[in-house]
């Protein structure tokens, strides 16, 4: 059985011309979910979060911090390669009360009623024909540059501090 690295070097690079508006496709399939392009700002890769909260509450609304005070908000971040049609997601939680100074990272759903999110998702992912990574592909190694680094670093976020280990 070929290992994840295996897979994700022996797929095609996306043509340069390809210009699949990722934004706009989320929003038709997740719709009426809010989502929020949190893009990162070197284009290393695209990134979104939906919101998982009551009154469907983005990251970016003015009413978000007054939900904070009261209990957990809650997102599901999807990450989207530039160069591949690589994807992952992970589930994000600011605890009540936190004031936005911790950030909880899971690929599991912190609410049951979360996993159908996820689950739709998958579905997105498999019509856009994207493979999705866990946190353990993330971490494999692939060369680039000379060296080996992490599929996460190639292929997500190149200016990240570590060529080896990611941020979750």
């Amino acid at each position: 059985m070929k290992q994840i690295s295996e897979i994700v070097e022996a797929m095609d690079y996306l043509d340069e011309d390809l210009f699949i508006d990722w934004l706009g496709e989320l929003e038709d399939f997740f719709q009426p979910v809010a989502i929020n392009d949190i893009g990162r700002l070197d284009n290393s890769a695209y990134d979104y979060l939906l919101s998982l909260n009551k009154a469907n509450l983005t990251f970016s609304s003015e009413e978000i911090d007054s939900l904070i005070e009261n209990e957990d908000a809650n997102f599901l971040e999807i990450i989207i390669s530039r160069d591949k049609l690589l994807a992952s997601v992970h589930f994000w939680q600011y605890p009540q009360g936190s004031k936005w100074q911790v950030l909880n990272i899971s690929e599991k759903p912190y609410l049951s009623e979360h996993q159908p999110l996820q689950d739709k998702f998958m579905a997105f992912a498999e019509k856009m024909n994207l493979l999705v990574l866990r946190d353990a592909d993330l971490r494999e190694q692939v060369p680039h540059e000379g060296e080996m680094v992490s599929i996460y670093y190639k292929y997500f976020d190149d200016e990240y501090e570590s060529r080896q280990e990611i941020p979750y």
